[in-house]
């Protein structure tokens, strides 16, 4: 289960939300990342530099202890824990449940995914890097890229792989220059496979889908014309 991460998320949203049924009658629910944990799945938080740091501080307790209090009274421990209770109380499972006491099961797994700290934006504070085991990953050269797109688009035209492959390269070059320093202008492996998969059924709209993989009309006049230097 893939969570999306925005940088005005908040701890609640992390954890729990409002939902509406037909009737228009409101009830909490688990957030997605709290539904992984019960039914045991994979949760991959994507972005995590994005948020506060203080909004992914109250996962600690999940991920350290796998036991957490949610906002609406509800609380999450773990399986074992859960099951003492559970006897210890003479309840079943949906008794469990009706009292707000839900079980993280036991092969309920995080992994986040984070662009790397900078002087600029250092996200990473000593709390949050105990929460993970970290593995920096380097930047893909251009030939893997190219491999990977091949495999992935078997009928894409060579040149067209070969062109998206090598805008990524010279995006990555011009990082370089005096008038890109500090932008984070990039094209990453998700976003050359948008542009190759837009592109394979509708060739014309390379360009377009580039421009739109880089979001050029918000990107300031000087660097907009570096972009259009590069694809030209």
């Amino acid at each position: 289960k893939i969570i999306h991460l925005y940088k005005d998320m908040s701890a609640r949203d992390l954890l729990v939300r409002r939902s509406t049924n037909s009737r228009g009658d409101t009830s909490w629910e688990l957030a997605p990342l709290l539904q992984a944990a019960q039914l045991g799945e994979m949760a991959i938080l994507d972005g995590i530099h994005r948020i506060p740091p203080e909004t992914l501080s109250v996962l600690e307790p999940l991920l350290q202890d796998r036991m957490i209090s949610l906002p609406n009274g509800w609380q999450m421990v773990r399986s074992d824990r859960w099951e003492e209770i559970m006897a210890e109380q003479g309840m079943n499972e949906e008794e469990m449940q009706e009292k707000g006491l839900l079980r993280v099961h036991p092969s309920f797994r995080v992994m986040a995914i984070a662009a790397p700290p900078s002087a600029e934006h250092d996200w990473l504070t000593a709390e949050n890097a105990s929460m993970f085991s970290f593995h920096r990953l380097e930047p893909l050269e251009e030939e893997v890229n190219e491999r990977v797109l091949r495999e992935m688009f078997p009928l894409a035209p060579p040149e067209l792989v070969h062109a998206a492959a090598a805008m990524a390269r010279e995006f990555d070059r011009l990082k370089g220059e005096p008038v890109l320093e500090g932008s984070s202008l990039s094209l990453s492996l998700r976003q050359l496979i948008r542009i190759v998969r837009r592109s394979s059924s509708y060739p014309q709209d390379f360009v377009p889908a580039l421009e739109r993989s880089l979001m050029m009309p918000f990107l300031p006049h000087s660097i907009q014309e570096s972009v259009v230097r590069v694809i030209s």
